[in-house]
């Protein structure tokens, strides 16, 4: 026999424990974009001791943040360049630099080519890779202000920017993050509200009716709205309607 505040406990328990699994589930379901300087990557390269034509290149990914990442990057084949592509993964903890080597056989006569691949972030597409390497340098190359290549090929830039299927879905979450207003009273220069006031009185004998009305609007909105500086400016002269100069205001 099961007493009724033991079954209470249970019941307890397992709604509990129901709750935290659902909250579990939609906290993995948030979508988590690292901050961009949170990664630095780099990439220098070497020929071979051996072989001098076997460029080896050396990949470092830098983890600026304070989340653990768990990284995993490609290049793809070039067939111009005889390169196969190669591919890395790890978890790479905070502070700490992640190191990877990959190697290729230049051709002879090599001018240039850019790799091209991806980055991967806890599961998700979250940068393009792009890696450019330039062949030796013309011997009769001496100018000061550019380091001459005498290798056979030789990495000159690491390029890492956000995708843009990244770039859109941080976007759709902002947005659908972003509160919605209660009531729109002016957008864009038009509302669908009026302001009513009283009659305006009767002009005194001799004077235009017109001029007359202006200044007792302009009077009653300066009595009734001191604390709103240009106060006149937001009701329209002729239509009594809000100004084009009100561009948007929101009550959220």
């Amino acid at each position: 026999m099961i007493s009724r505040s033991f079954r209470y406990e249970i019941e307890r328990g397992m709604s509990l424990a129901t709750l935290l699994i659902i909250l579990t589930g939609v906290a993995r379901a948030v979508p988590v974009f690292p901050n961009y300087r949170d990664l630095a990557v780099y990439t220098t390269s070497a020929p071979d001791t051996i072989n001098l034509a076997k460029i080896v290149a050396v990949t470092q990914f830098v983890n600026r943040g304070k989340e653990t990442l768990r990284l995993s990057a490609r290049l793809k084949p070039a067939r111009a360049l005889g390169f196969p592509g190669a591919t890395y993964r790890t978890s790479l903890r905070p502070g700490k630099t992640a190191v990877w080597t990959w190697t290729f056989i230049a051709p002879e006569k090599f001018t240039r080519e850019v790799l091209s691949g991806e980055i991967v972030l806890n599961g998700v597409r979250e940068r393009e890779l792009y890696i450019s390497l330039l062949g030796t340098d013309y011997a009769d190359l001496h100018d000061r202000n550019i380091e001459k290549i005498a290798d056979r090929a030789q990495v000159v830039a690491t390029y890492a920017p956000r995708s843009r299927d990244s770039i859109l879905t941080e976007m759709t979450a902002l947005a659908a993050r972003q509160p919605k207003p209660v009531l729109t009273l002016a957008a864009a220069g038009k509302t669908e509200y009026a302001i009513l006031t009283d009659a305006l009185p009767a002009p005194p004998e001799g004077q235009d009716a017109t001029a007359c009305g202006l200044r007792a609007m302009d009077w009653n909105m300066e009595t009734c709205c001191p604390h709103m500086p240009g106060s006149k400016r937001i009701m329209s002269r002729r239509s009594h309607t809000w100004s084009s100069t009100v561009n948007a205001l929101k009550i959220s």
